[in-house]
Parts: C-alpha cells; sequence; structure tokens
C-alpha cells in the first residue's frame, strides 16, 4: 500500500519538476529573444503625411497609406520622394 502512494508522490514531483523547468525554459527563450530584438519598439514617420507611428502599424493612423505600399524597390515610383516640388 506505503508503495503505490510512494509512487504516486514520486510522479505527482516530477510532473511539478517538468513544469517548473518547461518555464524556466520558456523564460530564458523570451529574454534571449527580448535582447535579440534590441529593446523598445522604434518610431518611424508616413512617407505621406509624416505622423508618426510605431514600427508594427501596418497603415498610417492618419492618411491610411499602407506601409506595404511604399516599402520594396517595384513601389518605390508611386511614392513621390520630392512632394514639396
Amino acid at each position: 500500500m506505503f508503495g503505490v502512494i510512494r509512487s504516486i508522490i514520486m510522479l505527482v514531483a516530477a510532473g511539478y519538476a517538468g513544469l517548473g523547468l518547461l518555464a524556466v525554459v520558456l523564460l530564458v527563450r523570451q529574454e534571449r529573444k527580448r535582447s535579440i530584438s534590441g529593446g523598445p519598439p522604434i518610431s518611424r514617420f508616413c512617407q505621406k503625411c509624416g505622423t508618426e507611428m510605431n514600427i508594427w502599424a501596418l497603415a498610417c493612423p492618419s492618411c491610411g497609406l499602407s506601409i506595404g505600399a511604399s516599402r520594396g524597390p517595384e513601389n518605390q515610383d508611386s511614392v513621390d520622394p520630392n512632394p514639396n516640388t
């Protein structure tokens, strides 16, 4: 009887140890990703209206210009490099 209880307790303890190890691995992985990315997000500006946007924005919140439209060599002629002229 005591052998069965002892084996159940050992399995439960091994399960908790495994969960603790998994938590440590996930924390180390997250910190490594954070250190590789270089810290807080950097602001950038819309090429059409000049509104400040965060790095993850997909479109300008003011004028609606898609960021994908302003990137890449195939779309460079669609954005006027000198809007004041």
